[in-house]
């Protein structure tokens, strides 16, 4: 207690979290509750009195006090329910929807999307199949690229002309990740399917722009 009669800054928070944990992201999850708990057992049981009538004879300022922690609380609480409000996403690769590829690639590859909408902020995740012989051109992306390869061979290397005598061969497992920004181009030489993963909006921007499907 303090000279004014009121709650130590401590035990007064400790009744207000304990207030609210039954209906906050305390409930069920054991290591908050179980630190709420130690806190209730070191909050001495005239404390609770004392917060009553500290809540009757101060009115408008204690009720204010307890609004602005409670503002607080929520505000640390809001991103904590965005998360829990994410989609959960389960794909198994034969319920994939297949597609024509994105216009920005070559003709003949196929994408499907398995989580996020890569031409909108935020992550993403999606799948192409390419045919042996395709090929891209050296080009960049807006943020990094992470591919990994799903089945047959992804040939991946840096630079800004196209030279298959250099890069690196990366089978099923392989993976590889192309920062913002760096030059690089693919090619392969069997039917490939391969997983790119990174934050969106998304995008292809090519080095020689003759090189670019969007403009043929």
């Amino acid at each position: 207690m303090n000279q004014t009669g009121g709650l130590k800054p401590l035990g007064f928070c400790r009744l207000l979290l304990l207030s609210l944990a039954p209906h906050s992201f305390f409930s069920g999850q054991g290591q908050c509750t179980n630190h709420i708990a130690r806190g209730a057992a070191n909050v001495h049981p005239e404390a609770v009195v004392q917060f009553h009538k500290l809540a009757v004879r101060k009115g408008g300022t204690a009720m204010t006090r307890v609004g602005t922690v409670i503002g607080a609380l929520v505000l640390v609480m809001l991103p904590l329910s965005t998360v829990a409000a994410d989609e959960h996403v389960v794909a198994a690769p034969d319920s994939l929807k297949w597609g024509p590829g994105p216009a920005a690639l070559p003709k003949g590859a196929e994408l499907a999307v398995v989580a996020g909408d890569p031409s909108k902020e935020g992550p993403f995740v999606y799948r192409i199949r390419v045919p042996s012989g395709y090929k891209v051109q050296p080009h960049t992306h807006p943020s990094d690229e992470n591919v990994t390869v799903i089945s047959g061979t992804f040939n991946i290397a840096m630079g800004d002309k196209f030279d298959e005598s250099k890069g690196t061969a990366l089978k099923a497992g392989g993976f590889f990740k192309a920062p913002k920004g760096m030059v690089h181009y693919a090619w392969f030489t069997e039917p490939t399917v391969f997983q790119v993963h990174g934050v969106g909006p998304w995008g292809v921007t090519y080095v020689n722009p003759a090189d670019d499907p969007r403009k043929h």
